[in-house]
């Protein structure tokens, strides 16, 4: 994490597990900040990724009769450059207020894409030759 990133939010998967153990035991854990996407995934082991928000086009949410009626959903984020994950949707599963959870990071996405364009478009002039 750079000095210029911070958390915007975090969250955890409120599946069945989750719920038995009064929330002791996750399988995912979510962490968003201004930059990027954090989750780690599984219990006994651990699968670590992250995805730049600039990489990140289109966020909906999924909620099925289950979630709406616990308060929570699972978000499908569509990744452009599925070699960040090996993927191209990532899904955040059983998170609370997932609406509330795509809005922030649909704001975070759409200005770190238009920074990411605007470094891309930019020349440096002046420097070596």
């Amino acid at each position: 994490m750079d000095d210029n990133e911070t958390t915007v939010w975090e969250g955890s998967s409120r599946n069945m597990t989750s719920a038995a153990s009064g929330g002791r035991l996750s399988s995912c854990r979510y962490r968003l900040t201004n930059k990027a996407l954090y989750f780690d995934e599984g219990l006994l082991s651990t699968n670590s990724q992250q995805v730049p928000l600039w990489a990140v086009r289109d966020v909906d949410v999924r909620q099925g009769m289950v979630q709406k009626a616990r308060g929570v959903g699972t978000l499908l984020v569509r990744v452009e450059h599925s070699d960040y994950t090996g993927r191209n949707i990532v899904e955040i599963k059983d998170v609370e207020g997932p609406l509330t959870v795509r809005d922030h990071l649909n704001k975070h996405a759409i200005k770190e894409r238009h920074e990411y364009d605007q470094r891309a478009r930019t020349q440096w002039y002046g420097r070596g030759n």
